[in-house]
Order: C-alpha cells, then structure tokens, then sequence
C-alpha cells in the first residue's frame, strides 16, 4: 500500500508538473505569437484574392477527424514533452552559443505556412553577430568566416533545428508535412498549388524527405508533396499511415545518414552523395538557374569540377566566356559561395557540392566522388575539366565509371604533398588512380610536372600551360606610385600558415625598426586561425588589416611591391596579376613563383619559411634606387605580355572539347 501510495503521488507530482508546463508554454506561445502584420504585403494572399472561387487551385475540402483533432494533439503533446525532456540541451547549446558569440540565441525565418499564411520559423543562430545583416549568406564574401564555432557544430549535426519544436508547438508546423517554402520561393509554391499541398500543415520532415534517392526537381518535390496532401485528405486512417510512414522514415534517414533535405528545391539529392545546404541557399541557386529544361543529347555540355568558385570566376572566366561564345553549355560543380551571381548571370548552370578541402574522411570523400558520377550520370557532359587536388582525384574516377572525357589541371601539389608525411603516402596513389588514363593532364609548372612523372602519376598525356594566365585587360598597366618614404607593400591571399602569414608578420616587425614608415597591407580572408595574431598586429601598428576584396587591382595600383612568401604554388596569381600592373614581386623563391619573376630586373626572391630572409629582401627593395623600381615594373608588364597571356589558356582548353574543331 505504501509503495502503491509513493507511486500515485509521484503520478500527480508528474501530471502537476506536465499541466504547469502546458499553461506556461501556452501563455509564452500566445505571448509571443507572430505579430498582426506580417502577413502585410503577402503576395500569395494578394493574388488569391484576385482568382475566382472555382479555381482548381484554391479547392478547399472539409478536413478528416485525424487532421482536425488528433494529429494537432500529437503534435502539441509530443512538442511538449520533447521540450521539456530536451531543456537541459537547450540551455546547454544557448549558453555555448552566447559565450562564443554574445547576442539573440535564436533567429528567424519567414516561411509560408498553412493556406499560404506568413509564420516565422525558429533556429539557433549560427552566425556571427558581426555578419552583414542585408546580404544573403550566399552572396557574402567566404561566408565561412561568419559562422561561429558553435555554429559549424550545430549546423554539422541538425541541432540548429531543434527550436523548431516550439513552432510544432505553436501550431505553427507538424511533425509530418510538406517542408514550408520560403516567403518568396513563388516557383514551389506555384507547383504545390497544383496539387493543394499548400492548404495543409507544413511539417518538421515530409514524405519528399524521405524519398530524394533520386534528384528532386521542384515539380517533382511538388508532386509528392501532392500525394501526402491526397492521402491526408482522403481518411484518418491514410492520413495517421502517412504520417507514421514519414515519421519513422525520417529516423530510417538520419540512421544512413542520408540526412533530411530540408526548404522546397529538391536540388540538393540524396544519391548525390547526402550533400546537405541550407533551404534558402538551394531556393536561390534553383531561382538563379531558371527553368533547366536543357538539351537531353549532352552534344553541347562542358563541366567544371573544382572546390571554390573563385578557381573559375577568378582565373578561368575568359574560358568560360569564350565557351559560351562558342556555343557550349556550360555547367559549374562547385562549393556554393561568392560570385553565385555572375556566374549564373553569364548563362551557366551550376551545381553546390561539400568539398573539405584539408578533410581526410573517407566516407566524407566517397560522398564526392558519389555526388561527381551522378552528376556525369545526369548532364551526359562532351568533357569535365577538373582543378585542384579533391576534383582531379575523385573526378577523374568518376569520369572512368561514367566514360566521359576528364581533363586535369593540377594547379599545386597541395600541404599534404608539399610536406610528405601520411597524407602524401595517401594522396600520391590517390592521384596515380584518379589521373590514370584521363584525356590531358594540365600543369602550371616543371617543378610539379617532374613530380608526377617522378611518381608514376602521368604518362605522355600532359602539357605544360603559363599557370591560369593573366587577363591583360583586366589587369592593365598602372604608372608607378610617387616616390616616397612611405613604401606600401601589400600581400594578397588567403591567410594561412602555408601562404607564410607567420613569416610576413615577423618580418614586418624587424623592417620597422630601422624603416618605421614603411607600410604592411594584407588582403584575404582566414584559412586558419589566425584572427587574434592579425588583430594584434593591427593594434600594434605592424601591419594594415583588409578582408578579401573582389577587386584587387585597385589595391595593386597604389602599392610599390607586391610580397608573395608562400611555401609552394602551382602558379601564383597574384604575382601575374601585379607583374601585368606593373609592380615589383618580391615572392618566395619556390616553383610557382620563380617563374612569374626574373632576378634583379623584375623582382626579387628570397627564402621560403624565412622571417630573415624576407626582411633582407624588403630592405633590398627599399634601398633600390626610385628609377630602377620604376624601370622594373614596365619590363614586369613586358614580360606578362610575352609569356603570360591568358588567351593562350583559353585556346588549349577549346582543344581539349571532343569535336570542336569539327
């Protein structure tokens, strides 16, 4: 009897505790419900108002028990105890996430909810407050300098979702539903009108979730979308073996780690690897991108595989123009970040991929290389041309098992080369796989083409090309800066400890003590953790601080040398870009700098990984006479002009298409 007494009191203790939470949760939800107006300037309820009732795309029909009653107990009873069985992990991520970071735990997105209302959709911020509020996270410049630590860890593990519950909570969403579209996703929202998924509850995971094996294109994730209306609405029982189908499916899911898609484009496919993206970044590229209803026979499509876009848009868009030109369609398989715009603006069709570039996961690389064959699969392209170490490897595998044309550039070794190692062990056979029998293998320099010939890694299908180029137009000659005591030398280039950021700061330390007006400028964005010793640098007066800048030229046009001290390079652009302006070099003495510069007449070099070296060469600059700085950047231009011309790229890309002079 006693115990029996213990347990019912412990019973109302628990039904106490459960009632108290239900009536604060309710209080807050109402409290905090979204405001009035924000369905203010909808255009989807505009445009409803203006089509006549009989529509096919505004038929209503009398919800079943299950959608009216019981499927929003479930989903506010289930919302409930989730949350307070989660709270501890709640407050746990909260206060990582201001401690990393101080400001608002959680952000906002709106989303078009039932009968295509507005509602706001809940998320743990992941972003940096410092982050510019008016620009989209794909048009940021390396938007991955703006999330925080904690950030890349939730957004790593979905956890960034999990307020959502509080908006299943709110009524807001289900747990099984169509995934709600962005406010101004109007190509989905369209096609779901069709199929009146858009008079439904939007869901946590859907029945399109579940079933993305294949490539979902925005009709397509209507369209099952459409089925999970249809059988919501024909009984409580279709519509509970529905849900119960999707609920149970999503776990099926994330145990295979094939990952919930989450927003309303379907791009990102499940067989392409389980490459995940955020909702509005896929709405946008599928936006961008225009209707893809392209040629089926493949007798146009080129493919450029690489791991940033800026290995295209900054060095290889004269050949992408020019294939444009030429009447190629051309499509662009890359990390998803700056320059989306213009690149799509040209006309080209692109495709975001996951690429760690330093990562040596294995299951994370056989995603690649699955993502790559479906690609190939898909766009049936006349050649894939691939740059750098990731693309090259896992796409020349790709193209074999597909049988489509691959052409390599191999436009460095790469750290893990350069340094030897375990990782060297691991990628020179992975290069002799994936270069094994491609159609051509590029080279940038004889240092790294002696290497793969060394290893075995080619054959006789390589040629050697003047790097990237450089676009002499673009690039044009700027006359010499005024004579001055303070000497502007600028580094341009991500920062890092292989571009020799330590060994820059060092040596702008020493040259300051005997020259303390000569200026250290650097331009670039953080490869490695380097924010706190560039910010010390700053406030100590070492050096000048700008983030990465889509033009660089300007900045070349005011500095009198350009410093490189890279460790190693396939062909350092930089140092083409400020030779064509008609700047002195001064770069380390390494393959892929050596070549950009002659000794004494139009550059200097100095040791690699040396803080002294660099420093006795900056001195050497300094000390050399107004006249001969001058003199040395009009035959820097001279030989860009000779050797370097980008053009020449271009043609052996063209002659690298099966059938182009035909």
């Amino acid at each position: 009897m006693e115990n029996s007494g213990k347990k019912k009191n412990k019973l109302i203790k628990v039904l106490l505790f459960l009632a108290a939470s239900y009536i604060g949760l309710d209080y807050l939800a109402k409290k905090k419900e979204d405001s009035k107006d924000i369905d203010d300037n909808n255009q989807y309820l505009e445009e409803a108002k203006t089509k006549h009732k009989s529509s096919k795309f505004l038929i209503s029909q009398d919800e079943t028990l299950y959608v009216s009653v019981i499927k929003p107990l479930i989903g506010r009873f289930g919302a409930l105890i989730a949350l307070i069985l989660l709270s501890p992990l709640f407050a746990a991520i909260s206060f990582a996430i201001y401690i990393d970071d101080p400001g608002p735990i959680f952000f906002t997105q709106k989303r078009v909810g039932k009968n295509k209302h507005f509602f706001s959709l809940h998320k743990f911020r992941s972003m940096k407050m410092s982050t510019p509020h008016d620009v989209p996270t794909h048009q940021l410049s390396n938007p991955d300098q703006y999330i925080t630590r904690v950030g890349a860890f939730l957004r790593k593990s979905s956890l960034d979702e999990l307020p959502q519950l509080w908006d299943i909570w709110r009524g807001k969403i289900a747990f099984c539903g169509p995934r709600p579209a962005l406010w101004n996703q109007d190509d989905l929202v369209a096609e779901r009108d069709k199929y009146h998924a858009n008079d439904i509850l939007p869901g946590l995971s859907g029945l399109a979730q579940i079933n993305g094996r294949d490539e979902l294109e925005i009709c397509e994730k209507a369209r099952i979308d459409g089925i999970y209306a249809k059988a919501l609405r024909k009984s409580s029982i279709s519509g509970f073996i529905m849900d119960a189908k999707c609920f149970f499916g999503t776990f099926s899911s994330v145990l295979k780690s094939e990952g919930v898609v989450e927003g309303g484009t379907g791009e990102m496919e499940k067989n392409m690897g389980s490459m995940e993206y955020d909702s509005e970044l896929k709405a946008y590229i599928d936006c961008k991108n225009g209707v893809r209803n392209r040629s089926i026979d493949g007798d146009n499509r080129v493919l450029f595989i690489c791991n940033h876009v800026i290995g295209i848009y900054n060095f290889r868009l004269e050949i992408v123009e020019r294939m444009l030109d030429e009447g190629y369609e051309v499509h662009i398989c890359c990390p998803a970040l700056e320059h989306i715009d213009e690149v799509i603006g040209l006309g080209c069709v692109f495709h975001p991929i996951t690429i760690d570039r330093h990562g040596m996961n294995p299951f994370e690389d056989i995603k690649i290389y699955q993502h790559y064959k479906k690609l190939f699969k898909q766009i049936k392209p006349l050649v894939v041309f691939g740059l750098t170490i990731k693309p090259n490897i896992y796409g020349g595998v790709a193209a074999k098992r597909v049988g489509v044309p691959f052409v390599a550039n191999v436009t460095g070794l790469g750290t893990s080369i350069e340094d030897g190692g375990l990782k060297a062990k691991i990628i020179v056979p992975l290069y002799k796989f994936g270069l094994k029998n491609v159609q051509k293998v590029f080279f940038q320099n004889e240092a790294n083409l002696e290497f793969m010939r060394k290893n075995g890694i080619v054959g006789d299908n390589y040629e050697l090309l003047p790097g990237s180029g450089v676009n002499l137009s673009k690039h044009t000659f700027e006359e010499y800066p005024e004579d001055t005591d303070k000497l502007l030398f600028t580094t341009i280039g991500r920062v890092m400890k292989d571009k020799g950021t330590d060994e820059l700061l060092e040596a702008a330390k020493i040259v300051k003590k005997s020259y303390p007006d000569v200026r250290f400028r650097m331009i670039g964005f953080f490869d490695d953790d380097y924010e706190e010793k560039i910010d010390a640098a700053v406030n100590e007066g070492i050096i000048e601080y700008i983030p990465q800048q889509a033009d660089i030229h300007p900045f070349m046009k005011e500095t009198h040398a350009v410093i490189h001290p890279s460790y190693h390079e396939g062909m350092s652009n930089v140092c083409l870009e400020a030779a064509a302006t008609g700047r002195v070099i001064l770069a380390s003495n390494i393959p892929g700098c050596r070549e950009t510069f002659d000794e004494g007449i139009t550059g200097y070099g100095f040791e690699a990984k040396s803080a002294e070296s660099l420093a006795e060469t900056v001195i050497k600059f300094i000390e050399t006479s107004y006249e001969k700085k001058v003199e040395m950047g009009k035959k820097a231009r001279i030989k860009m002009e000779q050797n370097f011309n980008r053009e020449i790229c271009v043609e052996k890309y063209l002659h690298e298409i099966p059938g182009y002079f035909n």
